[in-house]
């Protein structure tokens, strides 16, 4: 019963309706571009980068929340008590 459920909600974050907030808030904003902004900084760029990298994790952040909570309440539904 879990394993169905469970499998719904993780291609409905993947690839379904809440895929363009995992992949472009959560991966692209809060993990790549950090990583991208941490070398520039270490080769000596403006240290205003450190805002941006600041504002990029902290938009991971909040795009990881909402996808959970959402992906949680979309798959609800999809309990079925036998």
């Amino acid at each position: 019963m879990y394993s169905e459920v469970s499998r719904q909600s993780c291609s409905m974050l993947l690839f379904g309706e809440w895929a363009d907030v995992f992949w472009v808030g959560l991966v692209l904003c809060g993990i790549v571009a950090p990583l991208v902004l941490a070398c520039f900084e270490r080769h000596g760029f403006a240290p205003a980068l450190r805002l941006v990298d600041g504002c990029s994790v902290l938009v991971g952040g909040v795009c990881l929340r909402f996808c959970i909570v959402g992906v949680a309440l979309y798959s609800a539904p999809c309990f079925v008590v036998s």
